[in-house]
């Protein structure tokens, strides 16, 4: 069962990510995080969004919040995602477009996201270049503050190494 709308005029989470119904104060729900999801993905290609030079700015925190939502309704999709493959500014807009209670086309997600990865030859392996261009020494330990062993390196292959978390 979805919860209900209210206008809570309270922002939860990070000024830089929330979806621009956050940004005013509304109750948030899947289409919020799948905005904010779209937000990452463009930080994480391009390494910034137009709205960060607000953040550093010695502006009030009011102010700052009203600045960083006006940029977001005038960064259209396209704009936004200008560089980057279309499939990114169609996520984006689709997003942007549900209703709080909608239930988003997770199916329809996924397949833009695999027709990048179609287009350019990849494969939805799980592998991730994060992963991937870490020097890490295979078998090497991270200690928890007890000093136990709970993550593992494990060589998938001789180029693919993957983080384990031991239970």
């Amino acid at each position: 069962k979805h919860i209900r709308y209210k206008n809570i005029k309270k922002v939860l989470g990070s000024l830089r990510y929330l979806s621009i119904n956050a940004n005013k104060g509304f109750e948030q729900s899947r289409r919020d995080d799948l905005e904010s999801l779209g937000y990452m993905l463009v930080y994480l290609s391009k390494n910034t969004l137009p709205w960060m030079n607000f953040e550093k700015k010695g502006i009030n925190k009011v102010k700052k919040y009203k600045l960083v939502c006006a940029s977001k309704i005038k960064n259209k999709p396209e704009i936004l995602c200008s560089g980057m493959p279309i499939e990114f500014s169609h996520f984006l807009a689709y997003v942007r477009n549900l209703e709080f209670e909608q239930e988003p086309n997770y199916n329809y997600m996924r397949k833009l996201f695999l027709e990048v990865l179609n287009r350019n030859n990849d494969k939805n392996d799980l592998m991730f270049s994060w992963i991937l261009n870490k020097k890490i020494k295979i078998g090497s330990e991270r200690k928890s503050p007890d000093n136990k062993s709970y993550d593992k390196i494990i060589s998938l292959n001789k180029n693919r190494r993957v983080l384990f978390r031991s239970k």
